[in-house]
């Protein structure tokens, strides 16, 4: 019997997800980010910052979003408020995998509950 090699596994692994994530992608009404999208809502949201006259989207974009720049990389994040303390990022639906994947091996590949 001829087993996968773990690189084989998380190669399918990443397949399956990405189907899914494709199918997923191709709704419009999809909460997914595309890069494309995440790279567009930053430069929105910087742009409604620094807008002078702003329109009803700059209000409900910097209500909805912050941009916080990591290690030099400019990151999507929740707003900061009472309701939610913690600083939370956006991440686009392409990393998403590799994100899930090390938190699983970080968690010493814990099950559902404690990816939770």
């Amino acid at each position: 019997m001829n087993s996968l090699s773990d690189k084989e596994k998380i190669a399918a692994m990443k397949e399956k997800f990405e189907s899914l994530r494709n199918k997923r992608d191709a709704k419009e009404n999809s909460s997914l980010l595309t890069r494309e999208k995440l790279l567009s809502l930053i430069a929105d949201v910087k742009k409604s910052k620094t807008s002078d006259k702003k329109v009803p989207r700059d209000y409900w974009l910097l209500q909805h979003y912050d941009v916080l720049e990591v290690q030099g990389v400019e990151k999507l994040k929740v707003p900061v408020t009472n309701a939610t303390p913690d600083v939370m990022f956006y991440c686009s639906s392409d990393s998403l995998i590799d994100i899930l994947y090390e938190t699983h091996l970080f968690i010493g590949h814990g099950g559902r509950d404690r990816m939770i």
